[in-house]
Formats: C-alpha cells, sequence, structure tokens
C-alpha cells in the first residue's frame, strides 16, 4: 500500500474485516477510508470461543491440529464433526476435511495469533451497540478521522435507526457478532 500513488479505500467481510483493521490500527499507510463489518474482535471485552483460545495458545494449537491431521476422514471426532459442532454445514465440513493438510492447519494457527483482541480499538458511533461508544475511534487508533454519524451531516436511509436498534437488541440476546461501519477521511 506504501507504493501505491494514492490512499486507497480498504473494505473487508469476516476475516477481511479483522486484517483491515490490522491494518489501520498497526500499520502507517495511506488509507483514505475504511469498513469492516465483523469487528467483534477488537472490542476491548470481546473473547474468542474456546477452540481458536486453544488455536492461539503455543503446543497446545499444534496439538490439537495434529490430532486432526491423524485423524480419518469423517472420523467421530475428526475435523468435519469439529466443524458441524461450529454450525458448519455438514457438506461444507466434510469439502475442508478433504483438503485439511499441515500447511493449512499451520496457517490457521498462524492467522488466529496474528488476531488476538486489540484492546486499542473503540467502537463506531452507528455501530448495532449504540451511538457514542466509538465516537472518538479514529483519535483512539491514532489516525486522523471523521467517523460516520447520524447526527453530524451523514446522510442515512429511512429506517436505518429502527435497524440498528433491532439489530442491537438481537446482538444482545444472542451473543452474536456485531457489526460497524467505520469511514475515514
Amino acid at each position: 500500500m506504501r507504493a501505491l500513488a494514492e490512499p486507497v479505500h480498504l473494505v473487508g467481510h469476516d476475516w477481511g474485516a479483522a486484517l483491515v483493521l490490522r491494518v489501520v490500527t498497526g500499520y502507517d499507510v495511506p488509507v483514505l477510508s475504511w469498513a469492516a463489518d465483523t469487528v467483534n474482535g477488537f472490542h476491548p471485552r470481546y473473547a474468542f470461543h474456546d477452540l481458536a483460545r486453544l488455536w492461539q495458545t503455543p503446543g497446545a494449537g499444534e496439538e490439537w491440529m495434529d490430532a486432526m491431521l491423524a485423524a480419518p476422514l469423517a472420523a467421530p471426532d475428526g475435523l468435519a464433526a469439529t466443524l458441524t459442532s461450529l454450525r458448519v454445514p455438514i457438506e461444507d465440513a466434510r469439502a475442508m476435511e478433504a483438503h485439511f493438510e499441515y500447511e493449512m492447519s499451520r496457517a490457521i494457527l498462524a492467522t488466529y495469533r496474528s488476531a488476538m483482541p486489540n484492546h486499542r480499538a473503540l467502537w463506531q458511533a452507528v455501530d448495532a451497540v449504540g451511538r457514542g461508544r466509538g465516537v472518538h475511534l479514529p483519535d483512539h487508533i491514532g489516525r486522523p478521522g471523521v467517523p460516520e454519524h447520524p447526527d453530524r451531516g451523514w446522510p442515512v436511509a429511512p429506517g436505518v435507526e429502527a435497524r440498528l436498534q433491532d439489530a442491537q437488541d438481537a446482538a444482545a440476546d444472542s451473543g452474536g457478532a456485531l457489526q460497524a461501519i467505520t469511514a475515514m477521511a
């Protein structure tokens, strides 16, 4: 990104969102704006699921991966069974298990270990948990910017406030992932 002639707009979904946030919080690169939809891992109270914490633990993560590599396909305690317990559809879990190999196992470990929660970040003004928590996000991550905020001149489509409240209620009820969109100028 530093080699490009102009600042870029970064957009990320799921793990891509984590990478976007990693870039804007950890590197001095020319970013004009960024958007991330699954930023719950950057919330100060976020805790990874049990399996992710295991993968983040040196030694234990490798042991788990090696056991999955040694398990025969479709074993009751194999990778496909583990993935379906995490709500991955069985067809997808079987396909992943069929292609699972050593390099992939180490890439998974490296990805999860690089994604430790970033307690420096704050929520955005228009995220599902309500306005006010992330108003200072650009200042907090040390990058100039203007957070999106309906009260500060950014257009908001009719019904968005109600949808945000519904999302906040659903997230609180289910403990699900929270979403946010952040723009920086």
